[in-house]
């Protein structure tokens, strides 16, 4: 029955075909007496082939498909794991949802820390900016061998646990010297601890090198068993005992 069909299909078609017929000064073929489907595929067909080639069609038909293919893409394939036979994946429905309703999956951390930038500079000698770079780059390779942790989050908390929140002003009034308290913002408060934590580290002759002594000495500060957390106890200690000229105007 099918074979039958298909001899009456072909039959009707080759009896309503006939050869095209141009027109003057037209380059392309007029399929008059084919029906309205059959001569807009047939001019489509012509046209592409003629201007592009087959070649170039199919090309431009499948890179179109990719391209309806990726902009109705919502989230992973589902298909991953039929692919290939060896692979053994199941996957929660969750990750099949959209990506409007995903939280964002990859934190990429900033390129340069600002902490270790400042680190750096405060580190530079004469403009050798590369060495700089290269001293906190090994004494965050030693925290990390001392600790097996990441070893920013451990120099933050170093750096946050030395840096006071007030200094003292020195003011000499006759015979007398009066101190009063100032309060520090964050970026100040760093510049002290950075002060410190250089004064100890640098300046010794012999021994370990700078960026392992930097190490130590941040491992200290966060266990609390460094010297220089007695200098911001100190500080601490003195602007409490002089909070009484914190509203004093000394000239």
């Amino acid at each position: 029955m099918a074979a039958r069909l298909a001899t009456a299909r072909f039959s009707t078609l080759r009896s309503e075909f006939r050869p095209p017929t141009r027109l003057f000064l037209c380059s392309r073929p007029i399929y008059s007496s084919l029906s309205q489907n059959t001569a807009s595929w047939a001019r489509r067909s012509w046209s592409s082939s003629a201007i592009n080639g087959n070649a170039s069609h199919d090309a431009n038909s499948a890179e179109n498909s990719a391209f309806d293919v990726l902009a109705n893409d919502s989230g992973p394939s589902s298909i991953i794991g039929s692919v290939d036979p060896d692979l053994d994946i199941e996957l929660p429905s969750s990750v099949f949802e959209e990506r409007s309703n995903q939280p964002v999956l990859i934190n990429i951390p900033p390129q340069q820390d600002p902490l270790l930038e400042y680190l750096a500079s405060r580190l530079m000698n004469h403009g050798h900016r590369a060495k700089a770079n290269r001293i906190v780059a090994r004494t965050l390779l030693n925290i990390h061998a001392y600790t097996r942790a990441p070893p920013l989050p451990i120099l933050r908390e170093a750096i946050f646990a030395l840096a006071p929140a007030v200094r003292l002003l020195k003011h000499r009034h006759s015979t007398k010297t009066i101190y009063r308290p100032v309060a520090l913002s964050e970026k100040q408060g760093i510049w002290w601890a950075v002060r410190w934590l250089l004064e100890e580290c640098k300046g010794r002759q012999g021994g370990p090198m700078v960026e392992e002594r930097l190490a130590r000495e941040i491992i200290k500060i966060v266990k609390g068993e460094s010297k220089t957390l007695e200098k911001k106890v100190e500080v601490h200690r003195l602007a409490m005992v002089n909070r009484g000229n914190i509203g004093s105007r000394t000239m």
